[in-house]
């Protein structure tokens, strides 16, 4: 499955793959980053080319036309370090190169606004929250601005409801949001606004059946900004940055932080294991503030 995924967006890289993975706007986990690597690659085979000039295109590229440009970054910053275990090389040190000063200042905005934010009597779940909403309020914005302008139409979507559990009780489905979303949402194409509910359990099914076909351009539509939030989960800053601030502060234990940071990361915390790296990290920092 992996595999498969990594092709896919190696294949991104592509101008007719430009609304899918890797090298397009969308960032999904895994094997994401791979179109990155093959264009920093492709680039620096160009005569006159350094890894320094590379790493500067491939931050202005993403930084221009991503959902999510520091979810981009930090995604890229995550998997090239990863990559270097393996074996280093002049297109992982473009990838680290170009993505570190984004890395950087996202992370340092988030431990101010979280200690801000707890000195201000805030709760780790209400910091979590806020930040959640503006990531997907970023996703839809920027999602709809570049979708008008490759179908060279007005297009606009707005999720108005993101759960879980939407068909399945399964433990699974009802705590992580990848599993199995419940969404609904107002979605403008051209001068046509519609308003759709239950997308993934019942409008999918429906239009694949032919019934109420004339909505597949609204699922054409909002298809990859979904996919940007349902696959969220790649990088989890927003969920481990407040907790490890609390923990730190002395305001939660590191294990209560991570947990209600957990449970209140609806988007950031889509997949399995997002408790765990927070207490990890929230651990660390305890015990730095101890010495």
């Amino acid at each position: 499955m992996i595999g498969i995924m990594a092709l896919d967006e190696i294949i991104s890289v592509f101008e007719e793959g430009i609304c899918g993975a890797g090298a397009g706007p969308v960032n999904p986990p895994l094997g994401h980053v791979c179109g990155d690597a093959v264009i920093a690659l492709m680039c620096l085979l160009q005569d006159g080319s350094t890894e320094q000039s590379v790493a500067r295109a491939l931050r202005d590229r993403r930084l221009g036309f991503s959902f999510d440009p520091e979810t981009a970054m930090v995604a890229m910053n995550i998997v090239a370090r990863k990559a270097t275990q393996i074996c280093n090389g002049p297109v992982t040190e473009a990838l680290i190169m170009s993505s570190t000063p984004m890395v950087t200042k996202a992370l340092h905005a988030r431990a101010a606004r979280s200690y801000d934010d707890l000195m201000a009597g805030r709760s780790v779940a209400e910091i979590v929250r806020a930040m959640d909403e503006e990531r997907q309020l970023l996703v839809e914005a920027r999602g709809s601005e570049f979708l008008s302008k490759v179908k060279g139409t007005n297009i606009k979507v707005h999720f108005t409801r993101i759960g879980k559990g939407a068909r399945r009780s399964s433990k699974m489905a009802a705590r992580w949001l990848a599993f199995d979303p419940a969404l609904d949402a107002e979605v403008t194409v051209g001068d046509e606004t519609i308003h759709m509910e239950g997308i993934i359990n019942a409008v999918i099914p429906e239009v694949a059946q032919g019934i109420g076909k004339e909505r597949a351009p609204f699922l054409t539509a909002l298809a990859p900004i979904a996919s940007e939030l349902l696959l969220a989960g790649n990088v989890i800053m927003n969920v481990t940055i407040p907790a490890v601030v609390a923990a730190a502060m002395g305001k939660m234990t590191a294990s209560d932080a991570a947990s209600e940071a957990q449970s209140a990361g609806l988007i950031s915390a889509g997949i399995p294991g997002t408790k765990a790296k927070a207490e990890a990290a929230a651990l660390v920092a305890v015990e730095s503030m101890a010495l």
